[in-house]
């Protein structure tokens, strides 16, 4: 569908004005596809810019050796009292498994966990309200 074509226009122009290299830019393009084929989660411009953006600056740090930045442990906290966080985990496994190819520092984890959890209760709220 043409929302997640946003998605991978926003990775074109990351990758354009060179922001993210070859590398990075096909590593994300395989995470959009696996999290679409393998965990039925579409990303799109609304839910999955912050997520995609996020990740192409943390793998350029992870790349070039740079410090992760903190999260914010209240923020964190709340993400760990998430009724789908073990789903979540289980995502990001499998998303270290076949797509990452490499376990990321744990600051990232996080990240990931709290970015997952919200766009799956995102997805969550908009099947409830039949929008899906």
């Amino acid at each position: 569908g043409d929302k997640m074509e946003k998605l991978e226009y926003r990775l074109n122009i990351l990758k354009s004005s060179n922001i993210i290299d070859d590398e990075i830019y096909e590593k994300l393009l395989k995470l959009l596809n696996y999290l679409k084929n393998d965990c039925n989660i579409i990303l799109t411009e609304d839910n999955g810019s912050m997520l995609i953006t996020h990740l192409s600056m943390a793998l350029k740090r992870i790349k070039e050796g740079e410090n992760v930045n903190k999260i914010d442990e209240e923020v964190y906290n709340d993400a760990l009292k998430s009724d789908k966080l073990e789903e979540v985990k289980k995502i990001y496994n499998g998303i270290v498994e076949n797509v990452f190819i490499e376990d990321l520092p744990e600051e990232e984890k996080k990240y990931i966990y709290v970015n997952l959890l919200l766009i799956k209760e995102n997805l969550y709220r908009k099947v409830e309200g039949g929008i899906l």
